[in-house]
């Protein structure tokens, strides 16, 4: 495969690990742009978006269905913070992870 390809891969197989596009790239010898427009090209969604989706997905499902610390579902997800996690679940779902996981919980056991 090449560099990019296999770059797309990485990505599409670890989207949980703390590590950013450019440090992929870099990582496969290709370009943060290149890889950008490529892996957009392949998936429909900036990898940026994506990578956030999965994350958000994936911390939604450990609030959900977990009673695992936030701080650790925030490192199990990839992100870089709690207060990462908590603006995106404000945004999205109108809730903080404690409040998620209150809401939520029950109904996945």
């Amino acid at each position: 495969l090449q560099p990019v390809e296999r770059a797309v891969q990485y990505i599409m197989r670890y989207p949980y690990h703390d590590i950013s596009l450019k440090q992929i790239a870099s990582k496969f010898n290709v370009s943060r742009e290149h890889l950008s427009r490529v892996f957009q090209e392949q998936s429909g969604v900036a990898p940026a978006t994506w990578l956030r989706d999965q994350r958000f997905k994936r911390a939604k499902e450990l609030l959900g269905g977990t009673q695992i610390p936030i701080k650790d579902v925030v490192a199990q997800c990839g992100f870089g913070s709690v207060d990462v996690l908590a603006r995106l679940l404000q945004k999205y779902t109108g809730y903080s992870p404690s409040a998620y996981r209150e809401a939520h919980y029950w109904r996945n056991m």
